[in-house]
């Protein structure tokens, strides 16, 4: 995950991205997983998205997120004057 978080921090970087480790307990058994947290959208600072796999990542990759909008209020996005 860590050349995962490189692209992101190259294609997206007004975002505020990490990784972080996040912890399932499972019975007896603990597993780690790492993941890429992305922050600091416009209009919506404070909403996080969560890159769990390479496949989300790539999917982010292909998003507008540095010229995307997003409302507080309820889900919706505006980007390319759309």
């Amino acid at each position: 995950m860590e050349k995962e978080l490189e692209l992101i921090l190259e294609q997206f970087p007004k975002l505020k991205s990490e990784m972080t480790e996040m912890k399932y307990i499972f019975k007896d058994e603990i597993e780690i997983v790492k993941r890429i947290q992305t922050k600091g959208l416009t209009g919506n600072e404070e909403l996080i998205l969560i890159l769990r796999d390479d496949e989300e990542v790539a999917e982010a990759l292909k998003l507008p997120l540095q010229d995307t909008f997003l409302f507080k209020e309820y889900l919706g996005a505006f980007y390319d004057k759309r």
